[in-house]
């Protein structure tokens, strides 16, 4: 089944509350390769959902392909993000929230190289800060010198910290947790209510 943004940010979001503790109403942020979902809910109902054209590959072809990266590049992306971002920003923050969870292979590589670090596995500023100037010190796209990133995760690293560092700013974010599970785990809890519905008509 091919399921439109809209409908795996619902996926998401039901994925993130059936695997990650916590109380209260939640933004989740979920950065794709070519798309980043952002919903906000509170307990299994969703207040908010949208689906927008960023996300770390797409980033990565526009302003991450060529070496040594400049801070030039990160204020690209941070236009760009705006820009993206800027239609939804008022509903968003309208609705606000009281606490930010990330999805996405972006967010987990980030949060893997502060575990290999056996440093604080929260996203915050200062982390992302910290991470675009090791960014703009490497010589090579591998960004070899990182250490705890592996060369799988190295390709969408300075792409997907620029949009993290944007959307802190841009959303004033204080800090952010990975969740425990996204939209694998969100099909699966569709799957299993859908069985379980059949088995009680």
């Amino acid at each position: 089944e091919i399921i439109s943004g809209l409908r795996e940010a619902e996926l998401i979001y039901q994925g993130m509350v059936a695997t990650t503790a916590g109380q209260g109403k939640r933004l989740v942020i979920d950065i794709g390769g070519a798309s980043t979902e952002f919903i906000v809910g509170k307990g299994r109902k969703v207040l908010f959902k949208t689906s927008l054209s960023m996300g770390g590959v797409v980033f990565n072809q526009r302003f991450f392909h060529t070496t040594p990266f400049q801070i030039l590049d990160f204020s690209q992306a941070k236009d760009a993000v705006k820009a993206t971002l800027l239609p939804h920003m008022s509903a968003l923050t309208d609705l606000g929230w009281d606490t930010v969870v990330g999805a996405s292979g972006v967010i987990q590589s980030v949060v893997s190289v502060l575990q290999h670090r056996q440093v604080s596995e929260v996203i915050t500023l200062n982390v992302l800060q910290a991470f675009r100037d090791e960014i703009l010190a490497q010589a090579d796209l591998a960004l070899s010198d990182i250490r705890g990133l592996t060369p799988e995760q190295a390709p969408t690293f300075a792409s997907g910290v620029a949009i993290l560092l944007a959307l802190f700013e841009l959303l004033s974010i204080k800090q952010l947790h990975l969740a425990g599970g996204a939209l694998r785990e969100g099909v699966l809890q569709d799957l299993a209510e859908a069985q379980t519905q059949r088995l009680n008509t």
